[in-house]
């Protein structure tokens, strides 16, 4: 079963005004923490980079490759995740950005979400998400250059 969740905010505020669907690809950050991180916005390669090393712990050997992936000229990456024994909609065995929607106020993304048919194995790992996105579409909600 799938069900659709509103998710995470970032920007400014928060989605409580207008909002348009934007084009987003999914990055796979590779995180191995087991530390929750706070939905981020990278603008450059040395923040997304930091970002990788610091909080993600991506392995060592992944990280040019995933860097690579973004054109900062162009692009932005938003990060988020959170834990897969979810509190507001139980345990999950998958979550997957759905829909990314720029609002005068911040970014919204919609997750899909796949539950774990079974919840007495429910696991304490992490999921997390990167998606990059046209730096023009949000240039004005994150205060962009």
């Amino acid at each position: 079963m799938i069900t659709v969740v509103l998710g995470w905010l970032a920007g400014i505020a928060g989605c409580e005004n207008a909002c348009r669907v934007t084009d987003s690809v999914a990055l796979d950050p590779q995180c191995l923490t087991n530390e929750p991180f706070e939905t981020l916005h990278f603008d450059s390669s040395s923040t997304f980079e930091s970002f990788l090393i610091n909080q993600c712990k991506t392995p060592d050997s992944a990280i040019a490759t995933v860097i690579a992936q973004v054109d900062f000229q162009r692009e932005v990456v938003i990060c988020t995740s959170g834990p897969l024994a979810d509190p507001e909609v139980g345990c999950l065995r998958d979550r997957e950005v759905a829909e990314v929607a720029v609002c005068t106020d911040g970014v919204q993304l919609i997750f899909e979400d796949l539950p774990k048919e079974n919840a007495d194995f429910c696991t304490t790992a992490m999921w997390s998400l990167c998606e990059r996105m046209e730096r023009d579409e949000v240039r004005e909600v994150f205060r962009l250059p």
